[in-house]
């Protein structure tokens, strides 16, 4: 569903920080969804904002 997480898991990196693609979301958290090499999205969380 459009605006919808994926079926995803997530992991703290502070190199998530360093990512072009890092948004602040709703609940004060940063964070930037990638797809891995079998195409499973991977939430990198920005250990700092939680």
């Amino acid at each position: 569903l459009p605006g919808h997480h994926p079926p995803h898991v997530a992991f703290t990196s502070a190199k998530a920080t360093t990512h072009p693609g890092l948004k602040p979301h709703r609940d004060g958290t940063r964070s930037v969804y990638i797809s891995d090499l079998s195409g499973n999205s991977v939430e990198l969380m920005d250990p700092t904002s939680l």
